[in-house]
């Protein structure tokens, strides 16, 4: 199956939400499409964003998270599915970063947490920050710094422990952390 429009600047971007339904991000949106029907439906990127970073959906299948950078401080979106209304927003002007490069829910606690991860912006940028949601309250739980004293050394994915959702784990280039919330 050809899907047009789908990106390869987001990292693990398509999704099943069931067996007849693929979610992708295309251009400033997310779309939500049929294969039986051939159908699609939108969620648009909000005003004022520059572009679509990381997504994620919930174990359940039930809601998703859309992250999206801006020119000051990036922004986390969560819709129900079903519905497609936005449920809650996750930012703060404390974020000195534009952008997420990874967002995952927690496979355990009723998916109520997010875990998000500050994109590297640029080759000089030394290190990159982990924030723990409980996005239903819309408030962040704690914040990990991870120093990156070499330029090539960087973090790429972030997730939860699927047995205990206390446990975060950063991977990527040069980068395996454990850290406990």
């Amino acid at each position: 199956m050809f899907i047009a429009g789908l990106t390869e600047k987001i990292r693990d971007s398509i999704f099943f939400q069931d067996d007849n339904h693929v979610v992708y991000p295309v251009g400033h949106n997310v779309c939500l499409y049929n294969i039986e029907e051939r159908s699609q439906r939108f969620i648009p990127g909000l005003d004022g964003s520059e572009r679509i970073t990381a997504l994620a959906v919930s174990r359940s299948k039930r809601y998703i998270a859309i992250a999206e950078g801006t020119d000051k401080t990036p922004i986390c979106s969560i819709y129900d599915l079903q519905t497609l209304k936005r449920r809650k927003l996750l930012a703060s002007t404390e974020i000195k970063d534009r952008s997420y490069c990874s967002i995952a829910f927690s496979q355990t606690n009723m998916e109520k947490m997010l875990v998000t991860l500050t994109e590297k912006s640029s080759p000089e940028q030394t290190d990159q920050t982990v924030y723990v949601w409980q996005w239903d309250k819309s408030k962040c739980l704690c914040l990990q710094t991870i120093q990156h004293p070499l330029g090539d050394i960087f973090g790429t994915q972030v997730s939860f422990s699927n047995t205990d959702h206390n446990i975060v784990l950063v991977t990527g280039k040069g980068t395996y952390q454990y850290f406990r919330v």
